[in-house]
């Protein structure tokens, strides 16, 4: 496989690259591989995640199989004390509005009807991104609450514990790791580099 000269190798970490057969495309989003996969034309490709570029611009690279792109997973903090849990929840908020995050993410603050602690915090987010999700929180100086879950069982199971929403919001991807329409995608695809 051939890659692209690229200016700055390392501003691709955690974006994947495609190889088509007869060429390799590096940019990618996880959103933009499930549209090259899911067109017919395209589905017969391998994805690759760069799951980290080292000092001289080498790739570390991960085959990914098309589920764990799309699959979802959580980063739930749960606290006996609102006020806790409230601040905590403004705290990654603004972090967010500060600059953008590296994945795209939902974040919410929940009351929980089933046992204690009370109220939740969360993030859901592709399992892909999961170590950047991790590396974020832990440099935005979160409180953290009594207890934290992760992953896609801590998600399922908040889903199904009766909770209500009680603030939710999207955080501010940066543009570099948010996903194009299907049309820009399939428009660029004999591109070697897609950002």
């Amino acid at each position: 496989m051939r890659l692209p000269r690229l200016d700055h190798p390392e501003d691709y970490a955690g974006l994947f690259l495609y190889d088509f057969g007869d060429h390799v495309s590096v940019g990618y989003t996880a959103e933009e591989i499930h549209i090259l996969r899911t067109t017919p034309e395209h589905a017969g490709g391998t994805a690759y995640h760069i799951y980290r570029v080292d000092e001289a611009g080498r790739f570390e690279l991960k085959g990914m199989a098309d589920e764990p792109l799309r699959r979802k997973e959580g980063l739930i903090f749960a606290y006996q004390e609102r006020s806790r849990a409230r601040a905590d929840y403004d705290r990654l908020r603004a972090a967010a509005e500060a600059g953008p995050v590296a994945f795209a993410a939902e974040l919410f603050l929940a009351e929980l009807h089933s046992g204690k602690p009370s109220v939740a915090l969360g993030l859901i987010y592709a399992a892909h991104a999961s170590p950047r999700v991790s590396a974020w929180v832990s440099q935005s100086g979160l409180g953290g609450g009594d207890s934290v879950s992760g992953g896609a069982r801590a998600l399922v199971e908040f889903e199904a514990s009766g909770r209500v929403i009680l603030d939710r919001c999207e955080l501010r991807c940066d543009p570099r790791f948010a996903p194009r329409p299907q049309a820009d995608v399939l428009a660029d695809v004999l591109k070697p580099v897609q950002r």
